[in-house]
């Protein structure tokens, strides 16, 4: 939305206020508008960006006809334990709330029920799905939103000077695998035995040994 001052859509309950510029029809799919640019506005030429978890959450499996799939991949060491913080603070997932040691048991299924969701649709679809890792846009965030931009043929609509303003303002120190510290070695080594064909299919290999090494 900084980027290009356009709101990006979230399939939740709320309403929005870009109901009537978008044509969202809301009886049949609820979703809530985020916008962070300023004098942000809907614009006829630019795509409708829905965010979903979908299918590991499935309130949000009221999902709209589409034309192309995004799907962004992030390292389940991080990922699990960022959901469960998550879990702790946003109300509405209350109901997942759990110890941390039964919380990963869990959310190990879950992480195997998304990525093989979206791998099955990508050999089934016609529809175009591009797999970006979240780890790239957090160490090469320039060439990798031009890699979206152009997958979603929306690179024309791209400001140069204010995207350089925004990688330079926004830029920070990847702090990739933080969350290691809160696993134990066995449950790193579990977790690695029992996502391998998604951690190798996705090149995180390397990164799951230097978990793994993180008590040697």
């Amino acid at each position: 939305s900084k980027i290009t001052n356009q709101p990006t859509f979230s399939v939740y309950t709320e309403s929005t206020a870009f109901q009537e510029e978008s044509g969202i029809d809301l009886e049949n799919l609820n979703v809530w508008s985020s916008c962070w640019g300023q004098d942000c506005h809907f614009s006829d030429s630019f795509p409708v960006i829905v965010k979903t978890f979908y299918p590991a959450v499935i309130m949000q499996s009221n999902l709209p006809e589409f034309d192309r799939v995004v799907q962004i991949i992030r390292n389940p060491v991080d990922t699990i334990e960022s959901f469960y913080r998550m879990c702790q603070e946003v109300p509405w997932l209350a109901s997942r709330r759990r110890a941390f040691e039964y919380h990963i048991k869990k959310e190990v299924g879950e992480y195997k029920k998304f990525y093989d969701y979206w791998r099955r649709f990508q050999a089934d679809s016609e529809i175009p799905l591009l797999s970006v890792r979240y780890e790239d846009l957090l160490e090469n965030p320039e060439h990798t939103i031009r890699q979206i931009f152009n997958f979603l043929d929306i690179s024309h609509l791209l400001e140069e000077e204010n995207f350089q303003q925004i990688l330079a303002e926004e830029y920070r120190e990847p702090n990739i695998g933080r969350a290691v510290m809160e696993y134990t070695e066995e449950q790193i080594t579990q977790m690695k035995s029992d996502l391998k064909a998604i951690t190798e299919r996705h090149d995180y290999n390397a990164l799951m040994e230097r978990f793994q090494r993180y008590w040697k």
